[in-house]
């Protein structure tokens, strides 16, 4: 039985006996592992439509080993072309993907997450105030639509209704002045900040905004506080998160 889907090549990695296995996020099944045999040679009709960040429609088979792409309709290329900012970025997006998605359960919200913010990454021209929201918005959106995200309206610890001087902890969410004691590492968020995460948690943001009520200090702040949380929440940092603290959130 053939099976076909639209889907978004995250990795491909090449095993000792010539197999490729392609990590992929489909529009039908979530992530989905796919084997594929002959991809390093130069003449294979699937190469082109199987690399890393291609959005295209794959045709398969199962087997006992898994399934294997037997056909794949090349859609659209969206790997960053702009510039080393844009493609480190995307190969963290994908890291992070892989990392926090479960195998085989689907989530439509998921795929239109990844479509949408690696077409926004290969066409579109960013600042660096951009990059900052990109790496709020994604990991943001993607804990969301997972059922992962920090609640922004009482405390973590003792469920009092925060109304100011709120602090963000990776373990508990957010913490009241209070609680803040019982996790010293806390960052304290001012009324502006904590109404930018209210607005992430209400509204289906995909794509950065202009938000000049938040200066460069504050959305370094968030990001690095969402990305730290979403770690804390899998228990896994992806090493591609070195590069991204180096060139955005030193």
């Amino acid at each position: 039985m053939f099976i076909k889907t639209k889907t978004l090549i995250l990795k491909t990695r090449q095993t000792r006996t010539n197999k490729f296995l392609l990590t992929t996020y489909t529009s039908r099944f979530g992530k989905i592992l796919y084997s594929v045999r002959g991809l390093n040679k130069m003449q294979a009709k699937l190469k082109s439509a199987l690399l890393p960040f291609v959005y295209t429609e794959i045709i398969s088979v199962k087997t006992k080993g898994g399934p294997v792409v037997t056909r794949a309709n090349f859609i659209k290329d969206l790997f960053p072309k702009n510039s080393f900012e844009d493609q480190i970025l995307a190969f963290y997006f994908a890291d992070l993907t892989d990392a926090i998605t479960p195998q085989g359960v689907k989530d439509k919200q998921v795929f239109t997450l990844l479509v949408k913010t690696f077409s926004f990454l290969a066409q579109n021209q960013k600042n660096y105030l951009d990059y900052l929201v990109l790496l709020i918005l994604f990991p943001w959106n993607l804990i969301k639509y997972l059922g992962y995200s920090p609640n922004l309206e009482s405390c973590g610890y003792c469920s009092r209704i925060i109304q100011q001087n709120a602090f963000l902890s990776y373990k508990y969410g957010l913490l009241c002045s209070q609680c803040k004691k019982y996790d010293k590492k806390a960052v304290q968020l001012n009324h502006q900040e904590i109404n930018f995460l209210k607005a992430l948690s209400q509204r289906n943001i995909i794509f950065p905004e202009r938000y000049p009520f938040l200066n460069q200090s504050s959305l370094k702040k968030i990001a690095l506080f969402i990305n730290l949380y979403t770690f804390y929440t899998i228990g896994i940092s992806p090493s591609s998160f070195k590069l991204i603290k180096s060139f955005f959130l030193r």
